[in-house]
């Protein structure tokens, strides 16, 4: 994103929504064909993991949480083997 802003390709203007906004309802995603979204995965994967493994301890010490199905037959369920 630096780098469109900085060419003059984006604005903060421009900006819709972020991601968060989107997922939780506040705001609307794409509403028609010509606009575009962007994703901008910045981090590494391992510092993620390392936040969710925190948070679930911390949820179980509490007696937080429930526990949700997310891949009917497990995440692997469809892929030859």
């Amino acid at each position: 994103p630096y780098q469109a802003v900085t060419a003059g390709l984006f604005s903060r203007e421009q900006l819709h929504a972020e991601l968060g906004e989107i997922v939780n309802g506040t705001k609307p995603g794409r509403e028609s064909a010509s606009e575009r979204i962007f994703f901008n995965a910045v981090g590494m994967g391992t510092e993620d993991v390392a936040l969710a493994t925190d948070i679930l301890r911390n949820a179980q010490a509490q007696g937080l949480g429930k526990r949700i199905k997310l891949w009917p037959g497990g995440p692997f369920a469809g892929l030859a083997g």
